[in-house]
């Protein structure tokens, strides 16, 4: 089986500002970055952001992004550019982390992360958007109906190459859940839509939910 291609660092970085901004002007500013810290885009080093390219780009955000949070989700994302070297594609798989659901701003964390790690397992862009959403509708439901509980991502090899997503909490148990799966459920509360919404979003879904045990629900999405 060929190795996913992962972005490099000049994708990396147009793909994160083309998240807040329209992909030509994330371009621009990515060029218009490079030639400020006179560096041509084939001299980009692979596992890190240069410090001068770092400050460069985290004033163009501040001058093209007006939104505070979007700033700052921006440049958290630019910063782990300067931290972290980009792993190659045997790195890639095996990697793993979680999220604790807590607040509603976890929610936009423990979705931006998971588009960022399925992008760096080779998930073209629908199929990261798919995955985006179902992390973020599974830990809004956490979010919205138990208060608090825990998303984990988890990247492997075999025996297919892709990526899982765990929802887990404590609460008190999802009522209905298999008629929920089944489309077959309607609630005035809206409860279950994300749910069901999830799993048509991804390859395999288990739900695992009772009153005494909480809810742990795992779903995969498979690279293709």
């Amino acid at each position: 089986m060929t190795s996913p291609t992962l972005p490099n660092l000049y994708d990396r970085m147009v793909e994160i500002l083309a998240d807040h901004l329209p992909k030509p002007i994330a371009i621009a500013t990515v060029n218009q970055a490079l030639h400020r810290a006179q560096i041509e885009r084939q001299d980009l080093p692979r596992d890190k952001l240069p410090e001068n390219l770092q400050s460069i780009l985290r004033a163009a955000v501040v001058l093209t992004l007006k939104d505070q949070g979007k700033q700052q989700a921006c440049m958290a994302r630019i910063n782990a550019l300067a931290q972290d070297h980009l792993p190659s594609p045997a790195e890639a798989f095996g990697d793993s982390e979680h999220f604790d659901i807590e607040f509603e701003s976890d929610i936009v964390i423990a979705r931006t992360r998971a588009r960022e790690t399925a992008r760096k397992v080779g998930f073209k862009a629908v199929d990261q958007i798919k995955i985006a959403t179902a992390v973020s509708e599974l830990a809004r439901n956490i979010f919205r109906y138990v208060g608090r509980g825990r998303i984990e991502l988890h990247v492997s090899g075999s025996p297919k190459p892709g990526l899982q997503i765990v929802a887990m909490d404590q609460g008190p148990g999802i009522p209905h859940i298999e008629r929920i799966l089944s489309g077959d459920f309607e609630s005035q509360t809206g409860m279950g839509m994300g749910i069901l919404g999830s799993k048509r979003l991804m390859d395999h879904f288990d739900v695992i939910t009772g009153p005494n045990m909480g809810t742990r629900i795992t779903a995969t999405k498979h690279l293709r």
